[in-house]
């Protein structure tokens, strides 16, 4: 797997050349070029919206400064003549394109991925600091300086997996194999099999890696890490409940039913497993308050198989979830509101008194001004988190009944869902939640309810400057009205 398409980091995005178009055509197009002309490939990955930022925010980002010094005719023209270029901007529904990039472990843009000209990936590397500053820099330079220094690096990479591929491979070949490519932010998921297959030692810097990688339950390098290691230290509890939630959300990205029921069921057990021994590490610190975080988690793994299974148009799992969510969140309300804000308030109970009075009148005196400042605004803030945790659940009630209307057309399950949604509207006053509420009813087929209440959501929404709601909400209107003429 050397010679194919690979492409650089993702997170933040990044820039370059944005507003120019690729001669090349396609991807496919590039690498042919580049190996007609004898020239080096250039891959610039970026993000256009970060391209464009500081047009409406002045803040210059990694894109922006990029984009400005490759759009410096000397370096156009330094470009042209050295280098076949491709531009690729990280929003692309491009498959060929989301091909490419999905070899690669993606963190942040811009990003320089750097070819020979017979398709050999040189390296991958951010060509912009860390840390913005006005000092110039000279970015073809060190490109051509990086084409020079990873060249033997990348002539290694390659033979290594060579032997790899023939399966001739010692281990220590192999962690350097692992190690080369993941310099190059190449994902090397049968690699790492193979390791945990050999049953080999972990080293600190390929924990990180491990979690970038297109892993499920299955693979054996999971369970290597799942099974061993320490299951008591609190520092590989937490990185396996990392490790699970990467994998959690390669599920939910790929829509594979089987595999999302399997790592839900790790999730439970890991999070459960760390938040009980961060509780016994930490027993005074309210921030572990371990009957809060297995509430929470417990909502959020009903809250993750709703969400799943509405994506994937299970009806039957989101009839049976969206009622197991829609009661988690109605059952004994003021109580579990009263716990969350008491919790909340332990917690900023617990920051207040741990500034220390020294003795140091003026430092002292700073701390005290800080408690007294917290006690004058205790009041207020309970009030804040009360409409917060309403806002919230309102929001989810929202959304369940939202998804009843767009996927469920059961009579009485509608009927649950117009009950949800009057809640969520009760809870926060929306124009969006009273839209929601009148499509419900339209579905039910009382039109003049529907009427009513998109009505209503359309004066909430000019009434408090909600805009973006507007044209939506006369659409619909017009809709039901003209559903009542016909």
């Amino acid at each position: 797997m050397t010679r194919h398409y690979l492409i650089a980091l993702l997170t933040m995005t990044i820039p370059l050349m944005a507003f120019a178009q690729n001669p090349v055509g396609s991807l496919k197009g590039a690498f042919e070029a580049a190996k007609q002309s004898k020239k080096p490939l250039l891959v610039i990955r970026y993000e256009q919206r970060m391209v464009d930022y500081p047009n409406t925010y002045q803040n210059e980002t990694w894109d922006s400064r990029l984009e400005a010094l490759l759009n410096e005719a000397q370096n156009k023209q330094a470009l042209s003549d050295g280098f076949v270029v491709y531009r690729l901007n990280t929003d692309t529904l491009n498959a060929e394109e989301l091909q490419f990039q999905d070899q690669f472990m993606l963190y942040y843009t811009p990003n320089f991925i750097v070819f020979s000209s017979e398709g050999e990936l040189i390296h991958f590397y951010n060509p912009i600091p860390a840390l913005l500053t006005n000092d110039k820099i000279d970015v073809l330079g060190e490109l051509r300086d990086t084409l020079k220094a990873k060249a033997t690096e990348a002539q290694v990479r390659h033979a290594l997996q060579g032997k790899f591929d023939q399966k001739t491979i010692s281990t220590k070949d192999l962690l350097q194999l692992i190690t080369l490519r993941t310099n190059a932010h190449l994902k090397s998921k049968d690699a790492f099999n193979e390791l945990a297959v050999r049953k080999a030692p972990i080293s600190e810097e390929l924990l990180e890696p491990i979690l970038s990688q297109d892993f499920k339950t299955t693979d054996p390098m999971v369970r290597y890490i799942l099974d061993n290691f320490k299951p008591k230290n609190l520092d590989w509890a937490y990185y396996k409940t990392a490790l699970v939630e990467s994998l959690f959300e390669n599920a939910k990205m790929n829509k594979d039913k089987a595999e999302f029921e399997n790592v839900l069921r790790l999730k439970g057990d890991y999070s459960s497993q760390a938040i009980e021994m961060a509780s016994e590490a930490y027993p005074e610190n309210p921030f572990l308050d371990e009957e809060r975080h297995k509430e929470y988690l417990s909502e959020q793994l009903i809250s993750e198989k709703f969400d799943f299974y509405a994506s994937i148009a299970d009806t039957v799992n989101v009839k049976k979830y969206g009622n197991y969510y829609a009661a988690f969140v109605l059952t004994d309300y003021e109580k579990r509101k009263k716990a969350v804000v008491d919790a909340e308030m332990a917690v900023g109970d617990y920051m207040s008194n741990s500034f220390i009075l020294s003795g140091d009148a003026k430092k002292d005196s700073v701390v005290l001004a800080i408690r007294a400042t917290y006690e004058k605004n205790r009041e207020m803030k309970i009030i804040q988190m009360e409409k917060y945790f309403d806002a919230e659940n309102a929001r989810i009630l929202n959304n369940i009944a939202w998804t009843y209307y767009e996927l469920i057309t059961q009579k009485a399950d509608l009927e649950k869902a117009l009950v949800w949604s009057h809640k969520s509207i009760e809870l926060d006053e929306n124009a969006y939640y009273q839209d929601s509420y009148a499509h419900l009813f339209f579905k039910l087929g009382d039109i003049d309810k529907a009427i009513e209440h998109e009505t209503k959501a359309l004066e909430q929404a000019k009434t408090r400057g909600h805009t973006k709601y507007i044209q939506d909400f006369e659409a619909a209107l017009k809709r039901f009205k003209q559903s009542g003429k016909d």
